[in-house]
Formats: C-alpha cells, sequence, structure tokens
C-alpha cells in the first residue's frame, strides 16, 4: 500500500491510496478523498478481504495511516502480519511503487480534475482498464486479472486433483513463483550487500563468506 498525491484545478490537494497484489498486479483497492484516515484504510482493506480473502502481509511505510492503531488492530483481527519498509527506502516496495508510477504518467499527469467526484470516476476507470486490459510486461504481457484468473483455476487443480490438460498450467505457475521468489531474494541480497554461497547448506553474510546453518 502507498499513497500518492495531486490536485484538483483550484489548487487543493487530494490523496491516492493505492493497494496492488504483489504477485498478480492487480489493484484490488483504492481510494480517492482530500484526506484518508486510518480508518478509511481499515475500510478499503475490509472491502479487498471480502472480494480476495486476507494478506499473509501488507506491506507498507512508516506513514502514520499505516502504523496507526486502527490497522495494528485490524491486522490483529484478521491474521495479517505487516512489512514496514525502512524511512526513504521506497525501492523495498517497487510493486506499489511501479503501479503508483503507472497511475500518474496514464492518468494523473495528463488530467486536469475540477472536482474530487471527477477526480474519482477517472481512477476508478483507469484501474479497471489496468486490471482487465493493459498488459504487464512480468506477467508475460497478460493483463494482471487474466493472470491473477489463470492462477486461481491452477489452485482449484490442486485441490481437486489436476487433468492432463491442467497440468501444463500448474508447471507454469510453479516456474513462475520460482522465478519471483529468486528475483526478489536477489534485490534482497543487492540492497543489504550481501553474497550467495554456492554450497546449499550454508547462509549469507555480508563479507560473502559461509556462514553454517545452526
Amino acid at each position: 500500500m502507498d499513497f500518492l498525491f495531486d490536485t484538483t484545478s483550484d489548487g487543493r490537494p487530494f490523496k491516492v491510496l493505492a493497494m496492488c497484489a504483489e504477485f498478480t498486479r492487480e489493484s484490488i483497492g483504492g481510494a480517492l478523498a482530500r484526506s484518508i484516515t486510518a480508518d478509511h484504510v481499515v475500510v478499503v482493506l475490509d472491502e479487498a478481504v471480502a472480494r480476495r480473502g486476507a494478506p499473509s502481509f501488507i506491506r507498507c511505510d512508516n506513514g502514520p495511516e499505516f502504523t496507526a492503531a486502527a490497522i495494528r488492530d485490524w491486522c490483529g483481527l484478521s491474521g495479517t502480519g505487516s512489512s514496514f519498509i525502512e524511512p526513504g527506502s521506497p525501492w523495498q516496495n517497487p510493486w506499489v511503487e511501479s503501479f503508483n508510477g503507472k497511475a500518474r504518467d496514464e492518468l494523473f499527469a495528463r488530467e486536469v480534475f475540477d472536482t474530487i467526484l471527477e477526480a474519482r470516476v477517472l481512477y476508478e476507470d483507469w484501474r479497471e482498464i489496468y486490471n482487465h486490459r493493459r498488459p504487464h510486461s512480468s506477467l508475460g504481457y497478460r493483463a494482471p486479472a487474466d493472470f491473477a484468473a489463470v492462477f486461481t483455476k491452477a489452485e482449484l487443480c490442486i485441490e481437486s486433483g489436476p487433468t492432463n490438460g491442467d497440468r501444463s498450467t500448474l508447471q507454469g505457475i510453479a516456474t513462475i513463483r520460482e522465478f519471483f521468489w529468486e528475483l526478489s531474494l536477489g534485490i534482497y541480497c543487492i540492497v543489504k550487500g550481501f553474497k550467495p554461497s554456492t554450497d546449499p547448506r550454508h547462509g549469507w553474510d555480508s563479507q560473502g563468506s559461509r556462514v553454517a546453518e545452526r
């Protein structure tokens, strides 16, 4: 989750709450208003959970809307963990930063909004296009909603037992999961200055020395 900011034509600012799924890249929730508090964020989270189920964790910065007691209580009640990025480190939340960059380039930098209602309607229209019609390079140039539908089908196949025609889908999902895990691990190690051990029995350290697992 993250915020971006813009103004209406009279110069008055407004806030935009962005919420996207890291694996599917879908925009699963959002809000646009003059002011968005922690209570408003909880409402958007509840709406997303009603559609998609509770996430394993939410990743966000240390802004007051995300560190408030209302968010902590929501995480505790829903069984959701929280992952706060370090202050001044937006690269630790690259998925929503990428989403916000696209929203700014394709919508907010191109439109002049006379009212909050106009901005809200156009933002929701853009989110619909982003989810269902805009191809995403990291998803094999599929729209996020199409990619999520394939992934959901694969999960159903796992629960009921795959047919011959479904096995290739399951293999593809496993490959994508492995790719994103290795990519995330590689980025984390680069940022932290870690070096990989060639021995799978050993871990990582900041000097590149092998550290035996205990």
